[in-house]
């Protein structure tokens, strides 16, 4: 009986560690994810347009604005350089009639009970 009692033990110890160890390792890639993206942002500021382009790949989505600026929409990146991590990404960035970045930024969605 205490054989059993010592082996359901073990077991459950087992898995609980595993669980702990894939949290873990979800929220340092999350971390590293948003380590990443915010400096590729900061370092688009006033750059042109191509750079971003160059890093995230062709956007899903580019919004004209009535005086020649836009905004060009990135979700889910799939640019090589980004590492892995929970939720979908979306990435704006607003650009001037001269193609230059003025503004950047980027948010994580998660479905709803995630």
């Amino acid at each position: 009986m205490g054989l059993e009692i010592a082996a359901f033990i073990l077991i459950v110890a087992i898995l609980y560690g595993i669980a702990v160890a894939r949290w873990a390792a979800k929220a340092r890639r999350t971390r590293r994810r948003e380590v990443q993206l915010n400096g590729m942002l900061a370092k688009l500021h006033g750059k042109k347009i191509q750079e971003a382009t160059r890093d995230f790949g062709e956007p899903s989505e580019i919004v004209f604005g009535s005086s020649g600026a836009r905004l060009y929409i990135w979700k889910e990146p799939a640019g090589p350089r980004l590492p892995r991590g929970s939720g979908i990404v979306v990435i704006t960035v607003n650009v001037d009639p001269a193609d230059t970045v003025t503004e950047s930024s980027w948010k994580t969605l998660y479905a709803e009970g995630v």
